[in-house]
């Protein structure tokens, strides 16, 4: 499963946005949990994750992301999930148990989540000279 890793940098604070597409296994949970270690250690607190190419997940992928989503919990973010298939969602959603999953229907609509829900990320956002959705947008289409 190829995973694209866009980096989105907001100020002095990253966020990062990731396309997983594809049929997961053993390799894709290798590459999610290197993609994972990187955004922690690169202080990252914010992560969208886009599923709409993902047409199945395994069991050994679906720990690493709540995991992820926990631990971002943890350092005040969260992973964003965009457009998890029906069945995908159903899977997470009955792993993750009392988690709260946090899925928009688009990307769009997971960056203007993340401008509102957290002031000092829309002050990095703000000093960056990023100040809208569509300006969001335009630098995730550059990358």
């Amino acid at each position: 499963m190829p995973i694209k890793i866009e980096i989105i940098n907001a100020g002095p604070e990253p966020m990062r946005s990731a396309s997983i597409t594809g049929a997961s296994d053993r390799q894709s949970s290798d590459q999610l949990r290197d993609f994972v270690n990187q955004c922690f250690q690169d202080g990252v607190r914010q992560v969208v994750l886009d599923l709409s190419g993902l047409v199945s997940i395994d069991h050994q992928m679906i720990p690493v992301l709540k995991n992820f989503h926990l631990k971002l919990l943890d350092r005040a973010g969260c992973v964003h999930l965009v457009n998890p298939d029906a069945i995908i969602s159903w899977m997470l959603e009955d792993d993750f148990g009392d988690v709260q999953l946090i899925v928009h229907s688009s990307l769009e609509n997971a960056v203007e989540s993340i401008l509102n829900q957290s002031s000092d990320i829309a002050v990095a956002v703000e000093a960056g000279g990023i100040k809208t959705v569509d300006q969001w947008m335009d630098l995730l289409v550059k990358t």
